[in-house]
Protein backbone atom coordinates (compact mmCIF):
# COMPACT_ATOMS: atom_id res chain seq x y z
CA UNK A 1 0.00 0.00 0.00
CA UNK A 2 1.60 3.32 -1.05
CA UNK A 3 2.40 5.57 1.87
CA UNK A 4 2.45 2.80 4.43
CA UNK A 5 6.16 3.34 5.13
CA UNK A 6 5.57 7.06 5.61
CA UNK A 7 2.62 6.41 7.91
CA UNK A 8 4.60 3.86 9.93
CA UNK A 9 7.58 6.17 10.42
CA UNK A 10 5.32 9.06 11.42
CA UNK A 11 3.49 6.83 13.91
CA UNK A 12 6.77 5.70 15.49
CA UNK A 13 8.00 9.29 15.73
CA UNK A 14 4.75 10.38 17.43
CA UNK A 15 5.20 7.72 20.10
CA UNK A 16 8.98 7.63 20.51
CA UNK A 17 10.09 11.12 19.52
CA UNK A 18 13.36 12.03 17.89
CA UNK A 19 15.70 10.04 20.15
CA UNK A 20 14.81 6.61 18.74
CA UNK A 21 16.65 5.34 15.67
CA UNK A 22 14.06 4.23 13.14
CA UNK A 23 15.04 1.25 10.96
CA UNK A 24 12.97 0.46 7.88
CA UNK A 25 13.33 -2.78 5.93
CA UNK A 26 12.87 -2.01 2.22
CA UNK A 27 12.55 -4.36 -0.72
CA UNK A 28 13.20 -1.81 -3.47
CA UNK A 29 14.84 1.50 -4.22
CA UNK A 30 11.40 3.13 -4.25
CA UNK A 31 10.64 1.91 -0.72
CA UNK A 32 14.08 3.07 0.42
CA UNK A 33 13.45 6.51 -1.04
CA UNK A 34 10.09 6.73 0.73
CA UNK A 35 11.69 5.67 4.02
CA UNK A 36 14.39 8.35 3.76
CA UNK A 37 11.79 10.98 2.86
CA UNK A 38 9.74 9.94 5.90
CA UNK A 39 12.75 10.39 8.20
CA UNK A 40 14.05 6.86 8.76
CA UNK A 41 17.57 6.67 10.18
CA UNK A 42 18.54 3.27 8.79
CA UNK A 43 17.46 1.87 5.44
CA UNK A 44 17.79 -1.92 5.32
CA UNK A 45 17.79 -3.11 1.71
CA UNK A 46 16.30 -6.58 2.11
CA UNK A 47 17.36 -9.40 -0.22
CA UNK A 48 18.90 -7.00 -2.73
CA UNK A 49 22.32 -8.16 -3.90
CA UNK A 50 25.23 -7.38 -6.19
CA UNK A 51 24.97 -4.51 -8.65
CA UNK A 52 21.32 -3.85 -7.75
CA UNK A 53 22.37 -3.33 -4.10
CA UNK A 54 25.25 -1.04 -5.08
CA UNK A 55 23.06 0.94 -7.45
CA UNK A 56 20.21 1.37 -4.94
CA UNK A 57 22.57 2.46 -2.14
CA UNK A 58 24.37 4.91 -4.43
CA UNK A 59 21.10 6.33 -5.77
CA UNK A 60 19.79 6.94 -2.26
CA UNK A 61 23.04 8.53 -1.06
CA UNK A 62 23.33 10.73 -4.17
CA UNK A 63 19.70 11.88 -4.05
CA UNK A 64 19.69 12.75 -0.34
CA UNK A 65 23.28 14.04 0.05
CA UNK A 66 23.20 17.22 2.12
CA UNK A 67 19.45 16.87 2.80
CA UNK A 68 19.12 13.86 5.14
CA UNK A 69 21.49 11.76 7.23
CA UNK A 70 20.88 8.00 7.17
CA UNK A 71 22.66 4.66 7.00
CA UNK A 72 22.17 1.95 4.39
CA UNK A 73 22.38 -1.71 5.39
CA UNK A 74 21.88 -4.96 3.57
CA UNK A 75 19.68 -7.60 5.18
CA UNK A 76 17.93 -10.88 4.51
CA UNK A 77 19.46 -14.22 3.69
CA UNK A 78 23.01 -13.35 4.70
CA UNK A 79 25.06 -16.49 5.21
CA UNK A 80 28.68 -17.11 6.12
CA UNK A 81 30.79 -17.05 3.00
CA UNK A 82 28.11 -15.29 0.97
CA UNK A 83 29.25 -11.68 1.24
CA UNK A 84 31.06 -11.56 -2.10
CA UNK A 85 27.93 -12.86 -3.86
CA UNK A 86 25.79 -10.31 -1.98
CA UNK A 87 28.02 -7.29 -2.37
CA UNK A 88 29.54 -8.07 -5.75
CA UNK A 89 33.16 -7.55 -6.77
CA UNK A 90 35.04 -4.68 -5.23
CA UNK A 91 37.05 -3.70 -2.23
CA UNK A 92 36.04 -4.81 1.24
Amino acid sequence: MPGSITNAVKSVRRVAGFSLLVNVECQSLEEGDEAVAAGANIIMLDNIVGEELHSAAKSLKDKWRGKREFLVETSGGIVEGGLVARLGPGEF
